[in-house]
């Protein structure tokens, strides 16, 4: 594990820090601790926590904020590459991929857009952002950390980091960094097999104003998202 992985999950007080069913300590870092352990059970546990407690039904929590740091940590650095590339897992889809996936649906919760959502459905801006306590914050942290997978070797792992910063550069504050993105988008997302990855890559060039005429024959059109209860909103799939 790098030292700075390390730091966040040793130095983190854990004991006023909750996730969806309780207090964090010592359960999550213990738990994500098996993320780099090569023992495929141990990151099994970890990346159920990661997608049921620490984001759960489209919630996040307290203790959500360390977690994304530790994960973003651990993904970027390249020290740490062959922790969270375990032997066993040749031929599927890589770990570091998930974990930038799970980066990716924690960025999409806290976005700028997301918030408009809520509101759209009724929510004030203050209870859409009790949804996600502090973690908006750290968006300028993470987007550097995601930055370091754009030019993976790996194209599912620089698939999943091109999500992750399109997600984050929704933030304002972040704004500069879609010239660069842009790029990565056409031809990363674009050229996707997956549906999913061309409308959002049609989705996020579009909101960027470019145009995306000629691509939108290649996504099936969908109706706008309607919230399944009121005043909640809809419950998401988790992203394992």
């Amino acid at each position: 594990m790098t030292d700075a992985a390390c730091r966040i999950l040793e130095d983190t007080d854990w004991s006023g820090l909750e996730h969806a069913y309780g207090p964090a300590c010592p359960e999550t870092p213990t738990t994500l601790a098996g993320l780099v352990s090569g023992e495929p059970d141990a990151v099994r546990i970890a990346l159920n926590h990661l997608s049921d407690e620490l984001i759960h039904q489209t919630t996040l929590f307290s203790a959500t904020v360390p977690a994304a740091l530790y994960v973003a940590a651990l993904v970027s650095d390249p020290e740490c590459r062959e922790s969270v590339t375990p032997g066993w897992e040749t031929g599927r889809y890589p770990l570091r991929a998930k974990l930038l996936d799970w980066l990716e649906a924690i960025a999409y919760e806290i976005s700028d857009s997301k918030v408009e959502v809520y509101r759209s459905w009724g929510f004030s801006e203050a209870e859409a952002l009790l949804l996600y306590p502090g973690v908006r914050q750290i968006r300028p942290t993470l987007f550097p950390y995601v930055v370091n997978c754009l030019d993976d070797p790996d194209l599912r792992v620089r698939r999943a980091a091109v999500r992750a910063a399109v997600r984050l550069a929704d933030c304002s504050d972040l704004a500069s960094h879609r010239e660069l993105l842009a790029p990565l988008v056409r031809d990363v997302l674009v050229v996707s097999a997956e549906e999913e990855h061309r409308r959002l890559a049609i989705n996020t060039l579009e909101a960027w104003g470019e145009d995306v005429e000629p691509l939108r024959s290649s996504v099936t059109p969908i109706p706008p998202a309607v919230p399944e209860r009121a005043p909640e909103g809809p419950f998401d799939e988790p992203p394992f």
